[in-house]
């Protein structure tokens, strides 16, 4: 089976000459056609899509900066956040050692007053 393989691969794959006629018919088919750009990647890079190809880099380069503004602005706010629950823990703290002298003295004043 794989003597036949090989067989067939070498009979398909061998070089051939196109016929005398294929050069003229392709020839003829290019005239025919006229020169008509096909699209692909370097179309981006002819002269008359550089303004857009230029747009959209910039697109992207703002995109990208107001992006890292925005994340700073989230880590800015975040800082600051954390700041204000610290000094809301230690303003409570302080109530907490406040609320516990003023009852101390209450409770040291029910106790001469019985």
């Amino acid at each position: 089976m794989m003597e036949n393989l090989d067989k067939q691969l070498k009979r398909v794959l061998t070089a051939k000459d196109p016929p005398p006629e294929f050069t003229a018919e392709v020839m003829a088919r290019i005239r025919a056609k006229g020169a008509e750009p096909r699209a692909g990647w370097w179309l981006l890079f002819m002269h008359g899509h550089r303004a857009v190809l230029a747009f959209g880099t910039a697109c992207l380069v703002l995109a990208g900066g107001a992006g890292a503004a925005y994340h700073q602005h989230q880590v800015e706010q975040q800082r600051r956040a954390e700041a204000a629950r610290d000094q809301l823990m230690q303003a409570l703290r302080i109530t907490s050692v406040q609320l516990n002298r003023v009852g101390r003295v209450l409770a040291v004043g029910r106790e001469r007053s019985k």
